[in-house]
């Protein structure tokens, strides 16, 4: 095992490539850097400035420089006989239409291979078998009367649009939408209608690319039916088509797998785990066997072939079970320095069982800190700030207060959804 004994740690994002990264590898290395500790470096969320947000963790992001220029960097790395420790998240993706698998279950529904890959609780009374998407800035119904929630349809399919988010629709969905365009007599639409028609049918989900391909270029090659989507999908935006009183496109968004609604919402409705309060990270149930293997393919191989000498494991503490991953974990990489992010409190102990190497310092950081603060002028300190508020508060009860303060205002969904379960 490679133990480093002075690590930097580099930020990449779309503006520190890997290509810059390799450029400043001489000077930290004369600087007397033993190993550089890496942010992920796996596809995330377009324009990401952090890679906490992963999109497909089995891919080296394309806006990083991509595995070439990876592979170059480490290799400059290792020539200077310096190590690499990877960052890895193993609790959570972004939830955005970037992430494949959660795509696919939106396309398919219970039918999909990643059904349950995600931290969700499909059974919430409230939601029924849909998970909520807390991102609209205001209202559903507001939201809907200004025009923000479009149908779309695009090389890939149907979907729907609010602002930078675009979702696909359900693929049973695609018949209704063909109906509200070309009518429901059997030959309505041609081609494209015929399409719709299969792209709905049982086990479409195993060839629905292709199926897709073919519908866009049905549209395509036919100005005539390209004409006639373009004013179906105009009219069913601006909800005319009617149908036993309802708008079309409510009709169509009542029968998807996702479910917008105001992002203030997701603090007393929620069905799935976040990254704390962050309704843009999903969590994963990587405590599954499936699930792990899926996730860890590239960052086994990364230790395999020798680029990653080390990991630092994210959130350990989101886990399901942290042990039983870690032993896992373990077993897949070998003999790799392995740290955790783990902030342990004063007289808190790291669990001897894990097979870990330490956390990440954040309580050195702590005590380090503390040499920068006089201890003498405590009382100075707090007569100015009892003049300044008025306040006599104890500190740990104004913690406590906050603490319960954000509890009610961020995570009221979650205390009911541990309710339910107790």
């Amino acid at each position: 095992m490679r133990i480093p004994s002075a690590t930097y740690r580099i930020q990449f994002t779309p503006t520190f490539r890997f290509e810059q990264a390799e450029e400043v590898v001489g000077y930290l290395s004369r600087l007397g850097i033993t190993d550089l500790y890496a942010s992920p470096v796996f596809s995330s969320r377009k324009g990401s400035g952090h890679g906490y947000d992963v999109t497909d963790p089995t891919r080296i992001n394309p806006e990083l420089g991509g595995e070439r220029n990876l592979d170059r960097l480490i290799g400059a790395v290792h020539r200077k006989g310096m190590g690499w420790i990877q960052d890895i998240v193993p609790n959570h993706m972004a939830f955005d239409g970037a992430n494949s698998r959660l795509m696919d279950v939106f396309e398919k529904g219970p039918a999909s291979n990643y059904y349950r890959f995600f931290d969700i609780d499909w059974k919430h009374p409230v939601l029924k078998g849909r998970l909520i998407a807390p991102f609209l800035g205001q209202s559903y119904e507001e939201a809907l009367g200004a025009g923000e929630i479009r149908l779309v349809f695009e090389p890939d399919g149907f979907g729907i649009r609010y602002g930078d988010f675009r979702f696909p629709v359900r693929l049973n969905s695609y018949e209704t939408i063909s109906n509200a365009v070309f009518g429901s007599a059997p030959d309505a639409g041609g081609s494209f209608g015929n399409i719709c028609k299969r792209l709905g049918e049982s086990g479409a989900g195993n060839r629905s690319d292709s199926l897709k391909t073919d519908l866009w270029e049905a549209a395509a090659t036919d100005p005539e039916t390209r004409k006639r989507l373009e004013n179906g999908l105009d009219a069913i935006n601006k909800r005319t088509p009617v149908r036993e009183g309802i708008p079309v496109l409510d009709q169509i968004l009542d029968r998807q797998v996702f479910r917008f609604e105001f992002w203030k919402e997701a603090g007393s409705l929620l069905n799935y785990r976040r990254f704390f309060a962050i309704g843009e990270l999903i969590s994963i149930r990587v405590e599954d066997q499936p699930v792990f293997d899926d996730l860890h393919r590239l960052i086994v191989e990364m230790c395999r072939d020798g680029w990653a000498d080390g990991l630092r494991v994210d959130h350990i503490d989101g886990l399901y079970d942290p042990a039983a991953y870690l032993n896992r974990l373990r077993e897949r990489v070998g003999d790799r320095y392995v740290v955790v992010e783990k902030i342990l409190g004063r007289g808190e102990s790291l669990p001897s069982g894990w097979p870990v190497q330490g956390t990440t310092g954040y309580e050195f950081l702590g005590m380090l800190n503390g040499l920068f603060c006089e201890r003498a002028n405590e009382f100075r300190f707090q007569s100015l700030y009892r003049r300044f508020t008025g306040e006599k508060v104890r500190l740990g009860h104004l913690i406590a207060d906050k603490k319960r303060l954000i509890v009610d205002r961020f995570f009221r969904g979650d205390i009911d959804n541990l309710i339910r379960i107790l």
